[in-house]
């Protein structure tokens, strides 16, 4: 996915809005314009992110999230 002007600038808005850094805000923001709903992670930030209802934090429960998912 190409990073456009809007992407890096949602990810800023989605930086200052939750006191993300900028590697947690801009896949964020690639999530929200892709409409993602489960986003596979061991990093608790994203708990903060609306829209990822599916969000999972550590190890093998993340795996086995996506693997219900496919």
């Amino acid at each position: 996915m190409p990073a456009s002007r809007a992407l890096w600038e949602d990810a800023a808005e989605i930086r200052a809005d939750l006191n993300l850094r900028i590697p947690d805000a801009l896949p964020a923001a690639i999530g929200i314009q892709e409409r993602w709903t489960l986003f596979a992670t061991n990093d608790g930030e994203f708990r903060r992110v609306a829209g990822f209802a599916g969000c999972c934090n550590g190890g093998t429960q993340g795996l086995a999230a996506l693997q219900h998912f496919t």
